[in-house]
């Protein structure tokens, strides 16, 4: 069998739900994700009448319904002006020391937006700042330089390219 099929996912108190959507009343629910994603196959399976390791089904993990509900009501009252500066402020370029700021609000890697700041004017796009602050994170991570040590910046910020 060559069609696919989603199978959408989705949290309803301690219980895991699930459908194929277009398949009205293939469904499943279950304590585990695993156990509710086998049930929907089988399910699929049965009404099919085909063997469920012939199917080719995509599964969809929805989020929380509390979360669904703010990003509607986000997405509802963000106007168009918002969402310009939202999208400018993802792609215009930063000072390092600007990027660093912003990522220090978030829970990141105390020792990478440390060393980040070392970078001081140098300009970043989103995706250099990306690249730059995941490979200062994974190698906080190896333990093979410690960021937060003024050792591992003594002979000076990297010169961007």
């Amino acid at each position: 069998m060559s069609e696919t099929y989603t199978a959408v996912y989705a949290r309803e108190g301690d219980q895991w739900v699930a459908e194929i959507t277009g398949q009205p009343g293939v469904g499943g629910r279950g304590a585990s994700l695993g156990e509710v994603r086998e049930q929907i196959r089988q399910a699929l399976s049965t009404t099919l009448s085909v063997p469920a390791d012939g199917l080719h089904i995509v599964d969809t993990i929805l989020p929380p319904t509390q979360f669904r509900a703010m990003q509607t009501e986000v997405h509802a009252t963000r106007t168009d002006a918002d969402k310009a500066k939202m999208m400018g402020n993802m792609t215009d370029q930063k000072t390092a020391t600007e990027w660093a700021n912003e990522l220090g609000l978030a829970d990141r890697e105390p020792g990478a937006i440390k060393w980040l700041k070392e970078f001081g004017d140098v300009e970043l796009g989103i995706d250099q700042l990306c690249h730059t602050i995941t490979l200062a994170e994974e190698i906080a991570r190896w333990g093979e330089v410690d960021l937060g040590d003024d050792a591992a910046t003594a002979s000076g910020p990297i010169q961007a390219q």
